[in-house]
């Protein structure tokens, strides 16, 4: 395919100048729905919004077998502990770097 140019380049800075994409909110309906512990009460937005960014960093998913596990690794306990009480369930387990307390 062959382009013949009409204008010159235009010589500059590499960068592409963008604008911000406007923020939009997570819509949690659904998982308050049909996910939502139905003993929290609660419909927290922001604490999910929160979550779905912290566990992009510290959260992995790992297959064992035939089962699927969410694993947070955080050395803050207390958080991890604030973390199961908002989402209504989970097990905090700590691991030394050789074996499980």
């Amino acid at each position: 395919m062959c382009w013949k140019l009409t204008q010159p380049l235009a010589l500059g800075s590499s960068e592409t100048p963008r604008e911000a994409p406007l923020h939009k909110a997570f819509n949690f309906d659904f998982y308050f729905e049909f996910f939502q512990p139905k003993h929290i009460k609660t419909k927290n937005s922001s604490f999910l919004e929160w979550f779905v960014g912290f566990s992009e960093r510290d959260g992995s998913f790992i297959v064992f077998k035939k089962k699927c596990f969410f694993m947070i690794n955080q050395k803050n306990i207390q958080l991890l502990y604030k973390i199961k009480k908002y989402l209504g369930f989970s097990q905090v387990i700590c691991y030394t770097q050789n074996s499980q307390k």
